[in-house]
């Protein structure tokens, strides 16, 4: 019993970087999958998008559980790279929510040959879709990567970490002005540094800006 559960834990440490090969996969999907319909082979462009959609839910599935196990993981970065990275992260999560359904509708519409309805959605969802699964692989990056948590010895003064904090604030704020258009109830907490969103259901998603103490 201990060894399965031994064993789950080390596979539930790997999801991130299958997160990260499932959006690159799901971004290569994509643009061959725009590439296919360009040249009218219709056919091999269902097969393609409908390769892409069973990829990034299965993406989905492993960052749900992954989180579930796991939680949130602090960014390590400081200075301008933290805006950065947050304008990202905020921008990918809000964006994201939106992608199944986006592309349940254009796969629908595509299924039942409605063209002019099928060309009208994908209109957004190709673009939103593209940007959510290459900028999770930038995340992912960035997050695991090229900025891990630091330690607390290694934290930045309290006044550059204040400015920092306040355009981080201010960053966060501007991506989350887009948020009621998307039907989102969005709370950003500038004391303990998080960004919630919820749409209903309960599904609710906490984003650290600030690393853990």
């Amino acid at each position: 019993m201990s060894d399965s559960l031994a064993l789950f834990a080390w596979g539930v440490k790997q999801l991130p970087t299958v997160d990260a090969a499932l959006n690159a996969t799901a971004t290569v999907l994509l643009v061959v999958g725009l590439v296919l319909i360009r040249q009218h082979r219709e056919r091999a462009h269902k097969v393609t998008m409908l390769a892409a959609f069973a990829v990034s839910i299965t993406f989905l599935i492993c960052y749900l559980v992954y989180h579930a196990q796991v939680g949130s993981r602090p960014f390590g970065g400081s200075g301008a790279i933290r805006v950065v990275y947050f304008v990202i992260l905020v921008s990918h999560i809000l964006l994201a929510i939106t992608v199944p359904f986006l592309a349940v509708v254009s796969i629908y519409f595509g299924w039942r040959d409605r063209r002019m309805s099928h060309r009208r959605v994908v209109h957004w969802a190709y673009p939103i879709w593209l940007y959510v699964s290459i900028t999770g692989v930038i995340i992912y990056v960035m997050l695991y990567h090229l900025y891990p948590p630091v330690a607390a010895e290694h934290t930045m003064p309290a006044a550059e970490a204040g400015a920092v904090e306040a355009a981080t604030a201010r960053a966060v704020s501007v991506c989350l002005s887009a948020a009621p258009c998307l039907g989102l109830d969005v709370a950003w907490d500038i004391n303990n540094g998080s960004v919630t969103t919820d749409r209903g259901g309960g599904l609710t998603f906490a984003i650290l800006t600030r690393p853990e103490a």
